[in-house]
Order: structure tokens, then sequence, then C-alpha cells
């Protein structure tokens, strides 16, 4: 385990975490589909490269459809906001409510 999401309960914004990958040769990374959420997506993603990480669920009404992008370098992560819509009898758009696809473990993997 290189990293835990200090508040996996909480919304998780756009932002850089400080992980040294530099002795593997992939990340995994444990997504939630949403805060709260208890269906897990994991992630693997070749240390120098960039990753459209996507997750495609069905709440309690209609299906929802989630992107979010992840760029894992030698000594941090990145993640993009949260995008994608909910389908419904209407459509919503998600643009970086940062309540989707949150972070919750990073692996390291050689």
């Amino acid at each position: 385990l290189l990293w835990e999401n200090a508040s996996p309960s909480s919304n998780f914004a756009n932002q850089t975490v400080n992980v040294d990958c530099s002795a593997y040769r992939t990340a995994r990374i444990r997504f939630a589909a949403k805060v709260g959420s208890s269906q897990n997506i994991w992630q693997d993603i070749p240390v120098g490269s960039n990753c459209l990480c996507i997750v495609g669920y069905y709440p309690s009404a209609g299906f929802t459809v989630v992107t979010r992008l992840a760029t894992v370098a030698t000594t941090s992560i990145s993640f993009g906001k949260d995008l994608g819509k909910i389908f419904t009898s209407t459509e919503t758009t998600i643009n970086g409510t940062a309540e989707y696809m949150i972070p919750m473990e990073i692996y390291g993997i050689k």
C-alpha cells in the first residue's frame, strides 16, 4: 500500500498526491464509484502514463457514467476532475462535483 485516502467519505477534488512510484512498473488504484458507495473500480496504470478511468453504475434511479483522468508519474499521481452524466427522466451533467470516482487506495506493482 503506497497511499490511502485519509478522508474516504469526503469529496475528492482534482489534485495531485505525492506517491513514490519509482520502484514500480504500475500503479493499481482502487476508486469508489461515488462518495459513500460500496462499488469499487480497480484501475492499473503504468508509471509514466495517463488513463481515463471510467465507471458506469445504477444508483437508486437512472444510470450514471463518470470519468476521471489519472496521470501516474514517478513521484506523484494527478487526478483530474470527475466528469460525466446522470441519465434519469432528464440528463444531469457532472462537471467537477468531486463526489464521483474517489481514489481510495494506491498500490505499486513491480
